[in-house]
């Protein structure tokens, strides 16, 4: 799946779990995972396997737990119009 990702190039993402956004003065908040996700997508992973790993690395979480957090906050960032899909 492919992702536009323009909008979170440069937003500040810190690790209490503030978003901002600089272009619209938006401040978002998600948990500590919630950052992980975005600061991948940020650096340009968006495969859902290497985001888990990522994850699990990290935090003490069984993988089927990993999985639905991602499966879950990706539709979220999309529906807040942070995120968009891209045609292949």
């Amino acid at each position: 799946m492919h992702y536009n990702l323009d909008r979170l190039k440069n937003f500040v993402i810190s690790d209490t779990g503030f978003i901002f956004d600089p272009s619209t003065g938006e401040i978002l908040n998600t948990n500590e995972v919630g950052c992980d996700i975005l600061r991948c997508l940020q650096e340009g992973i968006t495969d859902i396997d290497d985001i888990k790993q990522r994850i699990l690395e990290k935090y003490d979480v069984d993988e089927r737990t990993a999985d639905k957090d991602i499966r879950e906050f990706i539709p979220v960032l999309i529906n807040l119009g942070l995120i968009s899909m891209e045609d292949s």
